[in-house]
């Protein structure tokens, strides 16, 4: 009984998972069955509307496929925009995301350069001071810029 159970919730589980490329394949085969019927349903229109102007055979030949070829180029655009469009977002998003992932860290890193300079300078200007107080005999009391505690990166 309580195997019957786990087989159960098991088979439950294995029906709920959908592979993504079955899914990407089945979106594949619309798209394309699509686009041919689209296209021949222009390449009719367009032979039917060519031959009944009652022009030479090489003219309508030709005019036939200027039509289709640049009918085939808007129509591929199209289909790639809207079947492809969501995989080349991501694929920009993802070139964003890695390319604002390096301006990131390399601001951080030009952004620890730049601290690490400042706080060399105060402690070298503090030192300076410190000097000057013992050279002259004044006593020197001033905190350094940093605790021992706090070091920088």
């Amino acid at each position: 009984m309580v195997k019957d159970k786990e087989e159960k919730t098991d088979i439950a589980q294995e029906q709920k998972f959908v592979p993504i490329l079955g899914i990407r394949q089945k979106w594949f085969d619309i798209a394309l069955k699509l686009y041919s019927v689209v296209f021949f349903a222009y390449s009719f229109f367009v032979i039917r509307e060519k031959f009944s102007e009652g022009k030479p055979i090489m003219e309508t030949t030709e005019a036939i496929f200027v039509h289709l070829a640049a009918f085939s180029v808007v129509e591929t655009v199209i289909f790639v925009a809207l079947f492809q469009g969501v995989d080349i977002l991501m694929y920009l998003t993802e070139r964003f995301r890695a390319k604002l992932q390096r301006q990131i860290e390399k601001a951080r890193a030009e952004g620890r350069a730049e601290g690490k300079d400042e706080v060399y300078q105060e402690m070298a200007a503090w030192n300076n001071r410190r000097l000057e107080a013992e050279a002259k005999g004044i006593p020197f009391d001033e905190q350094p810029p940093i605790n021992s505690q706090e070091k920088p990166e």
